[in-house]
């Protein structure tokens, strides 16, 4: 990972073997679109980004062999009935992405949930993928 001050630094940074390259302005500019187009989008990841305003967070968990709820499907693993949490994406072991999984997408070895929800619930989740 590399940082790049100018727009044309990009493609030489690249070439020279970083396999992200990140502007601080690319991020800055967007930032502020965003801000002005979709405001309470914007808020939302502040809250969540942040430690100090409020208790939600937004997490990625890998599913460890060991789990419990190897296998199951989401709809009978009470991640959202008992944790109350949200599976925004589930990475597979390729590395394809479900956005929005189904009620009976099945949690399997090696995926990561990418999870929004209170810390608490969070922390009971990893225990239960981890373990």
């Amino acid at each position: 990972m590399a940082r790049a001050i100018q727009n044309t630094a990009k493609r030489t940074i690249e070439a020279a073997g970083a396999d992200k390259v990140i502007s601080p302005y690319d991020l800055g500019a967007r930032r502020m679109a965003h801000a002005i187009l979709r405001p309470t989008v914007i808020r939302f990841l502040e809250l969540a980004f942040t430690d100090d305003a409020t208790d939600i967070q937004v997490e990625e968990i890998q599913v460890k062999s060991t789990s419990r709820l190897l296998n199951v499907e989401l709809k009978n693993s009470g991640i959202r009935q008992k944790l109350d949490l949200i599976i925004l994406t589930i990475k597979k072991a390729d590395d394809t992405l479900i956005f929005n999984p189904t009620a009976d997408t099945r949690i399997e070895v090696d995926d990561t949930l990418v999870v929004v929800g209170r810390a608490k619930s969070l922390t009971a989740l990893e225990r239960m993928l981890r373990s």
